[in-house]
């Protein structure tokens, strides 16, 4: 494991789908303090401990392989500032929010549940929870085959509590589903041989995604943590009845320089957070990225260079060349013959590696020979809010750019003839976007023939003139209308 200022880092190597994946597990911590809002982040020091003494390495790592969906976990107990025989407990996280109830200790008599106990504090833990010996979703826990004397549980979901001494419910909690219950392990059944907390693990064809989850269903979001969601806790404090924060608004980007073949190309990596652990009495929580990127030896030797940013989630987002000479000068500055851990570095703002002047590419491709990838070619209308006018229309144009790019990058083409071609139509005057017609003539002209690459670019072109079409037959009653105003003033 890897430590910086605010960071926690753990690798995992993964094969998967015929490719292997490097993973980098990276654990961000801050403080739930409204009070110390403009200074958030927490040390990796006391990330480590709080770890440690808490839910512990093992259950807070887990198997280290990205989830389906994020979900949030909570660590901690019911509080209340005086004696009582019941309370709720809420957390809330964006748009997800939870409530379990929470009980004194009580037990089945002939005339139903007894009166519950008073207390100060219940942990909220699956051994207070629904279950007992027997019961594969916990086997832990109370109240499971019950008979007059029985405990109950303490803890139960708000949605479905206990009536009867004969009902059977869901177990209630917020924290993960151990491994070896079934939640969990019904999906890893026919692989008993596995252990997918090794560091390095193949996964069969059958296992999603989404299996990897800990969480129970109704702590699940449908995507991943933006990096700025609200966070509402009740009850779960010694102090506070209530907390009110959010996550830290942090944006962080990946930057791996890497070999293939014979040349090192510069890239941006994906980074997906998944997981939020939240430890209410500590007013500490935990947010886990997951980043990924394909691997072509077992060594991975490929990998020469790994940079971790860190910025401002409501800042501007900078393409890859603004960043990409500071970038290559910190590798080229790196020891060539360090370790992994030793080859990735972290910067904590954007103004790190701003660079003092605008960047050129075509300059940082000569001067260190190191490939970026190449800028997404673009076609649009001469009125650019007429894409943003349908969605729908918008999202089917960027995949056609997309394709394009893909095409461009094949051929190994570099822009350099289409930058040209703009400074030439600028130079005569023509300030509209091009025509697919005029792009594919320039090309030809430029000795560049590539059928696919024409058939792409005909399809943006069709498109475009569709939107077009469709906008100019939208405004036509509306310019009738304007032309027939302007002939009853004249």
């Amino acid at each position: 494991m890897i430590t910086h200022d605010n960071f926690l880092l753990k690798l995992k190597k993964i094969s998967a789908d015929n490719n292997n994946i490097l993973c980098l597990n990276l654990a961000l911590g801050f403080s739930l303090n409204s009070l110390s809002i403009n200074n958030r982040l927490i040390s990796s020091e006391q990330l480590e401990l709080i770890i440690k003494n808490t839910m512990g390495e093992d259950t807070f790592w887990d198997m280290g392989i990205p989830k389906g969906q994020a979900e949030f976990l909570v660590f901690g107990a019911a509080y209340s500032t005086k004696p009582v025989h019941a309370l709720s407990v809420n957390v809330s996280v964006g748009e997800i929010s939870k409530t379990l109830m929470v009980f004194g200790h009580r037990e089945w008599t002939n005339y139903g549940a007894s009166i519950a106990r008073q207390f100060n504090l219940m942990p909220i833990k699956y051994n207070y929870a629904f279950g007992g010996n027997g019961f594969e979703l916990n086997p832990d826990g109370v109240g499971y085959k019950a008979t007059i004397g029985t405990l109950l549980p303490n803890i139960e979901s708000s949605e479905e509590l206990l009536v009867s001494i004969e009902d059977i419910v869901t177990p209630a909690g917020f924290e993960p589903f151990p491994p070896n219950w079934q939640q969990r392990s019904q999906h890893f059944i026919q692989h008993p041989n596995i252990d997918f907390k090794m560091d390095s693990v193949t996964i069969p064809d059958d296992i999603l995604p989404e299996h990897f989850n800990t969480a129970p269903n109704d702590q699940r979001l449908s995507g991943f943590f933006n990096g700025d969601e609200p966070i509402q806790i009740t009850n779960m404090h010694p102090l506070y009845p209530s907390i009110n924060s959010k996550l830290p608004g942090k944006r962080l980007r990946v930057f791996a320089i890497q070999a293939e073949e014979d040349k090192e190309v510069l890239n941006e990596l994906n980074i997906q957070s998944d997981t939020l652990w939240v430890i209410p009495n500590l007013e500490c929580g935990i947010l886990q990225y997951r980043i990924t990127i394909k691997i072509n030896s077992d060594d991975l030797q490929d990998i020469k260079f790994l940079l971790i940013q860190q910025e401002e989630i409501n800042g501007e987002i900078r393409p890859l060349e603004y960043y990409a000479n500071n970038i290559i000068k910190r590798y080229k500055e790196a020891p060539s013959n360090a370790d992994l851990y030793s080859k990735i570095q972290f910067t904590m703002a954007a103004e790190d590696l701003s660079p003092k002047e605008p960047n050129n590419r075509n300059n940082i491709c000569s001067q260190y020979k190191i490939q970026l990838p190449p800028p997404e070619l673009k076609y649009v209308p001469q009125n650019n809010a007429s894409l943003n006018e349908d969605p729908e229309l918008s999202t089917m144009f960027i995949e056609v750019q997309k394709e394009v790019s893909k095409i461009m990058e094949k051929l190994n083409l570099n822009h350099e003839s289409l930058e040209s071609f703009k400074k030439h139509r600028e130079q005569s005057g023509l300030n509209s976007y091009p025509s697919g017609e005029e792009v594919i003539n320039y090309l030809r002209e430029s000795g560049i023939k590539s059928p696919e690459l024409e058939v792409l670019i005909n399809k943006a072109n069709q498109l475009l003139m569709e939107i077009e079409e469709d906008i100019t037959a939208e405004n036509a009653p509306l310019n009738n209308h304007k032309e027939h105003e302007n002939n009853k003033t004249k």
